[in-house]
C-alpha cells in the first residue's frame, strides 16, 4: 500500500464518477481492465495509485480521455494536502464525497466480521429507508 496523496484521492474520485456516469458495476470495470473488483476499490478510494496503463484502460473502458482524470486538478506549490483534498472535494458533489469517504475509511476495515456488520447495518438502513418512502 502506497502513502495516499491529495492526488490518488483526486483520480480515484474520478474514476468512481466516471464508472457511475458510464453505469458501470465495480465487477464489469475491474474485469473489463483484468484486476479484481477490490482493487478497483482501492484505486476509487486512492488507497492504491492507478499505474498508467491501467488508467488508459479505464479511459478507453469508460469511454473518457485520460486528461480528464486530472481534469481540475490544480497543483500550488505552498498547498497543503489536506486544502488540496478540500479544493477536490469542493468540486464534487455532496454524494459524491460521502460515497468515496465511505468506500475510502471502509477499505481501510480489516477485521471481516466487522466488514460485514458494517454492510448489514447499511443494507438495513437502506431498507428502512425504502419503506418509509413506500
Amino acid at each position: 500500500m502506497i502513502k495516499q496523496n491529495f492526488i490518488d484521492l483526486f483520480v480515484g474520485q474520478k474514476l468512481y464518477k466516471f464508472r457511475k456516469q458510464a453505469k458501470r458495476s465495480r465487477i464489469d470495470v475491474a474485469a473489463a481492465i483484468g484486476v479484481q473488483p477490490e482493487t478497483l476499490l482501492e484505486f476509487e478510494t486512492g488507497t492504491e495509485r492507478v499505474p498508467a496503463d491501467v488508467l488508459l484502460q479505464l479511459s478507453k473502458v469508460l469511454q473518457c480521455d485520460v486528461r480528464e482524470f486530472f481534469s481540475g486538478l490544480v497543483s500550488k506549490g505552498a498547498a497543503s494536502n489536506a486544502t488540496a483534498v478540500g479544493a477536490v472535494m469542493a468540486s464534487e458533489t455532496t454524494e459524491e464525497v460521502e460515497v468515496a469517504t465511505l468506500l475510502r475509511n471502509f477499505s481501510r476495515v480489516e477485521d471481516q466480521k466487522a466488514r460485514s456488520v458494517i454492510l448489514s447495518l447499511v443494507a438495513a438502513y437502506a431498507e428502512n429507508e425504502n419503506a418509509k418512502d413506500r
